[in-house]
């Protein structure tokens, strides 16, 4: 799953990344990481709350909402399998599948792990310096398709 508010930034910043100032290329590389980890938070929870509103119990899918939301904070692979596991071995089996089924799939979820792992170190005052705004556009390219693995394993 693309973004096109995630795509424009990095055209925009890509522009910007020619600054040749050290700590300038890295607060772009941050904001870059944040910007896609937000978007990525914001989608787990919209796909599994499509998934919830499956069941057309309103009282139930606001309890999974909730529940979701306890269990992904900071939403990494490891989270979104156990996730997966309260919708059923299906569920999980469903991911690990496409997973393994793409071309790239460990390599993704690699990449996945280190836009949501730069987004805690820039929430928790740190600084991931060892990325450069190229790798965070990497990282985005080859990440996104995790989504659609999580998509089709709660068959939304």
């Amino acid at each position: 799953m693309r973004f096109p508010e995630v795509d424009t930034a990095i055209s925009a910043l890509r522009s910007a990344v020619g600054v040749h100032h050290a700590y300038a290329r890295s607060l772009l590389a941050q904001y870059l990481a944040v910007l896609v980890s937000g978007h990525y938070e914001a989608k787990i929870r919209d796909l599994v709350q499509a998934r919830a509103q499956q069941t057309g119990d309103a009282e139930l899918a606001s309890f999974v909402e909730y529940a979701a939301g306890q269990i992904l904070r900071n939403p990494d692979i490891d989270r979104i399998r156990r996730l997966l596991m309260q919708f059923g071995l299906g569920a999980r089996t469903a991911f690990d599948s496409a997973r393994s089924q793409a071309a790239n799939g460990e390599q993704s979820v690699t990449y996945f792990c280190n836009i949501i792992d730069a987004r805690h170190v820039v929430a928790h005052g740190g600084s991931p310096q060892s990325y450069t705004f190229e790798d965070v556009c990497t990282f985005y390219e080859g990440s996104h398709c995790v989504l659609d693995w999580l998509a089709t394993a709660l068959g939304v």
